[in-house]
């Protein structure tokens, strides 16, 4: 396997995949980018390649069956200004991008999309 320049994302994924064996094939990159911070530049590199040692198959295997569970993407609506301004208030809790998806209901990628950017915040 083709070694990161950062060690730290290796074991940041291999921590991620041991504990969401559920979710391997499901679970979208920029999801996974949101609950680990590893960047999807790396994830796209990495994660098959993590996946297929923990799952003892090819990493093409493990893409064909990303792609077999994930189907077509579903249609993703916009979210109203009051959801919006919800995920802002919880922001400014401080509340992480995992906290503020279980609490909406949303997905952690779709929560990041509406991170206020520093100059927004005071």
């Amino acid at each position: 396997m083709p070694r990161p320049k950062n060690p730290e994302i290796q074991e940041a994924l291999k921590t991620w995949v041991g504990k969401n064996p559920e979710r391997w094939y499901t679970a979208k990159y920029e999801d996974i980018h949101a609950e680990t911070g590893v960047s999807l530049s790396s994830i796209y590199r990495y994660f098959p390649l993590i996946v297929a040692r923990a799952a003892d198959i090819l990493p093409s295997q493990v893409m064909n069956k990303r792609n077999e569970e994930q189907g077509i993407s579903p249609w993703r609506r916009n979210l109203s200004k009051e959801e919006v301004a919800e995920i802002h208030r919880l922001y400014k809790e401080e509340k992480t991008v995992l906290d503020i998806a279980f609490i909406t209901g949303r997905s952690p990628s779709q929560i990041e999309k509406y991170k206020p950017k520093k100059e927004d915040t005071p």
